[in-house]
């Protein structure tokens, strides 16, 4: 038996993540209807690196887990492996996961999360929402967290790092003067 080959790519490092405004609003209402029933959830976003070392956003993809009061997990295996060969397909890397956790609850990694993240790759970034994305998905809010893969576990950016490496860009801007 041969070892099967990996469906993702080994993303280069990423100074800079670059998401369309509207991508993070539709996230919001995915998140915030699991959230609604008390639900955590989760979401993987996957995309391309520029030239200069930063990385975009195409797609944000909504796995099909089982949810219940206090976790997600994978559904089996046929199933992630759609969400997996999806990026393969398209050679896409995955970025990020975001998830959410329940209104008054920390947003730093549980060590569920830790162990139970999309991708092991280091690099690889988690974003936890608070409060179930109440207040929708905003990635310069201050409660809101990202951790970042190393070789000695996941690290926490502090916020300033967070604000000049997650970048936010709207994704249609109409300049015409009449308004066409």
């Amino acid at each position: 038996m041969t070892p099967q080959t990996p469906l993702t790519h080994t993303c280069p490092p990423v100074r800079k993540y670059i998401l369309q405004h509207c991508m993070l609003q539709l996230l919001s209402l995915w998140l915030q209807d699991a959230g609604r029933v008390g639900i955590e959830d989760v979401a993987i976003a996957a995309g391309y690196p520029t030239s200069d070392g930063d990385a975009v956003v195409a797609s944000v993809l909504h796995p099909n887990a089982q949810r219940k009061r206090g976790w997600y997990e994978q559904r089996d295996g046929a199933t992630w492996d759609e969400l997996y060969s999806f990026g393969h397909r398209h050679g896409m890397y995955y970025l990020m996961q975001m998830h959410t956790h329940p209104r008054g609850c920390s947003t730093h990694h549980s060590s569920r999360d830790d162990v139970g993240a999309f991708s092991d790759r280091l690099g690889f970034v988690s974003v936890v929402v608070p409060d179930f994305a109440d207040r929708g998905v905003d990635l310069h809010d201050p409660r809101t967290t990202v951790h970042e893969r190393t070789a000695n576990g996941w690290r926490v950016w502090p916020h300033a790092e967070a604000m000049q490496r997650m970048v936010v860009v709207p994704a249609l801007i109409n300049l015409q003067q009449d308004g066409r």
